[in-house]
């Protein structure tokens, strides 16, 4: 199974923080929860010495985080809402009292991704669905970022043959929930898998400055 986890990891997200008192001194051993408001399913995490917490491997969703320890008052955020391939910061500051007293707040999204320095164009559900793309198909997306210079789409999948970022055309790397989709014809990178619009939740595109596990194109 550990071979996967780099995989998935592609259209995960990452959710990280650090776990305080009142006093701005760090708490350690506190129980971190990630709800997936969509499914139910929990995930847990334990804030190390430093009181940073780290949920490396998150589906993106939307999710309730709660935070305890003995003598704390829980806290809770709501609305937290992670996005495919991205990294947020959630810290929690605990007030002194019953466990069984809880302090709820409801999260905002962030409009500036501060956690990395990659550059790219997240694209959400609602903007797929209304998209009026000739082909509807995912692949064309791609034009509602900057920095793409788009040639045309050709061929039965209607694969888009762009530039970006200053990079040679056909020459990106395509993930489909963690899943490399494309395929290598006469040595030169094509996608294969370029499913309707519609079947697309979330589309992201990555310029540069991405992180490792996209580390094999020179193309974006």
């Amino acid at each position: 199974m550990a071979a996967c986890a780099p995989v998935w990891a592609q259209s995960l997200a990452r959710l990280t923080g650090t776990v305080t008192d009142n006093t701005g001194a760090v708490v350690s051993g506190a129980k971190v929860t990630a709800r997936n408001v969509s499914t139910g399913v929990t995930t847990e995490a334990v804030s190390n010495p430093s009181g940073g917490y780290l949920f490396p491997f998150l589906p993106p969703a939307e999710y309730e985080v709660a935070c305890e320890l003995q003598g704390f008052k829980k806290a809770v955020r709501s609305g937290v809402v992670l996005e495919t391939a991205t990294t947020r910061s959630l810290d929690f500051t605990l007030e002194v009292g019953a466990v069984t007293e809880s302090v709820e707040v409801n999260a905002t999204v962030p409009l500036l991704e501060s956690e990395t320095s990659s550059v790219g164009q997240f694209i959400e559900r609602t903007t797929v669905f209304n998209m009026p793309l000739q082909s509807r198909r995912t692949a064309g997306l791609v034009k509602l970022m900057g920095m793409v210079a788009f040639r045309e789409e050709s061929g039965a999948e209607q694969v888009p043959l762009f530039s970006m970022a200053g990079g040679r055309s056909q020459n990106q790397i395509w993930v489909l929930d963690g899943g490399n989709v494309q395929n290598t014809t006469l040595g030169v990178p094509q996608l294969q898998v370029n499913p309707p619009a519609e079947s697309l939740q979330e589309f992201k595109a990555e310029a540069n400055n991405y992180s490792a596990e996209f580390g094999r194109t020179g193309g974006g």
